[in-house]
Formats: structure tokens, sequence, C-alpha cells
């Protein structure tokens, strides 16, 4: 699997040729980590940014369909080609 965001991502094999992927939005750093603590420093925001993502798994092959499991998603299934989402 290939995938140029900063945010991390679980692959979970359900049963043969189902799996399932998860994709958090990426983590921008903002401020250095290693200031001295304050409660109400923030050092990292969450971004949600589309990226490219090419999947090669054997049992799915190069074209496959992929869909959300969360609600009110963007992009309700999209069909994938050559292992490109």
């Amino acid at each position: 699997m290939t995938y140029e965001g900063t945010g991390i991502y679980f692959l979970d094999k359900v049963r043969p040729g189902v799996w399932r992927l998860e994709v958090y939005p990426d983590a921008v750093p903002i401020r250095d980590p290693f200031e001295p603590p304050r409660a109400e420093k923030i050092v990292t925001r969450a971004i949600s940014r589309a990226w490219p993502m090419k999947i090669s798994l054997p049992d799915l092959g190069a074209s496959f369909s992929a869909q959300p499991v969360t609600a009110g998603m963007r992009r309700p299934c999209a069909r994938v080609t050559a292992g490109s989402l």
C-alpha cells in the first residue's frame, strides 16, 4: 500500500476478499513538541485532505470496489482500477 498522507491508517482483513481500511486525518505539526508543557498548548492539528492511495493485495486483484462504512461520507462508493483509489 502506498499513501502520501501523514495521517495513520489501519488495513484489516475481515474475511477472504473483504478488507476494512480506516484512514484518519493528516497530523500537521504547528509548534515544537519539545517546548515546556502547558495544558492549553496545541502542537499538532488534524487536517482532512484527499490523497491518492494505491492498494495491492493478492486476494483483491487490481480492480475492486470501495465503500465507506461511516454515514455522511462525501464519496458513497468508488470503483478501483489498477489498485488506485
